[in-house]
């Protein structure tokens, strides 16, 4: 049985490596958004390409920055940032007619997990989301929530965490509706609420399906 997995999920291959657009490809975060020229530039570098990684060469490294508006939380997306002057209207989404902010998943995954490392600042703590949708999917909702088909969530511990360390979270499902997108965010703190200086690095992000094996014909026949 096929077990698909998202694009870039080890972050080995980059977009504008050493440039303060630097992503990892199929990925994204502030300094792409949709808010335009003017807001790309004035919002701070978050995501960075690390050579401390899990496997392979490199990790992303997202860090919490100061900006004009506070703190800047340390984002990554496999969708699109919707950015707007008004942080309380930003969200993450699924850009279903452009391929570089889209991943489609037409299957069901039991759960995610993923390698981590974090240096939080006080009271701080690294988040993971995924959300599988039909249609129109953004996080956080802003009235999508109808489309939802699964989500999982995982938040990380408030104390420093300097070995790679592995994280695991379920997907809980809402329906029994085959999906047609996944949308991760992945972030260097808690919310909108981080702490500037917090940092995370995450690599190798994987989907665990819990398959049901069926015998076939000949080892029914077997007795197997």
């Amino acid at each position: 049985m096929a077990q698909p997995q998202p694009e870039n999920v080890s972050f080995e291959a980059w977009d504008n490596a050493g440039q303060a657009t630097q992503e990892p490809q199929q990925w994204s975060s502030l300094k792409t958004s949709d808010g335009g020229a003017f807001i790309n530039s004035l919002v701070p570098q978050l995501c960075w390409r690390s050579n401390d990684a899990h496997t392979g060469q490199y990790s992303v490294n997202l860090r919490t920055i100061g900006s004009v508006v506070g703190p800047a939380n340390g984002l990554l997306t496999n969708g699109r940032v919707h950015a707007e002057l008004d942080v309380a209207n930003s969200y993450m989404y699924t850009v279903q007619d452009q391929e570089q902010w889209r991943t489609t998943m037409t299957s069901r995954p039991d759960s995610l997990i993923g390698w981590y490392k974090a240096a939080p600042g006080s009271g701080d703590r690294p988040n993971v989301g995924a959300l599988l949708h039909i249609d129109e999917g953004r996080l956080p909702a802003f009235g999508t929530e109808s489309n939802y088909v699964a989500g999982a969530s995982w938040k990380g511990p408030y104390s420093p965490v300097t070995q790679w360390t592995r994280f695991s979270t379920p997907f809980v499902y809402l329906n029994d509706w085959q999906p047609e997108w996944l949308l991760f965010i992945l972030t260097a703190g808690d919310s909108a609420g981080s702490v500037e200086g917090t940092q995370a690095w995450y690599d190798d992000l994987a989907l665990i399906y819990n398959v049901q094996c069926q015998p076939d014909a000949q080892s029914v026949a077997l007795g197997l």
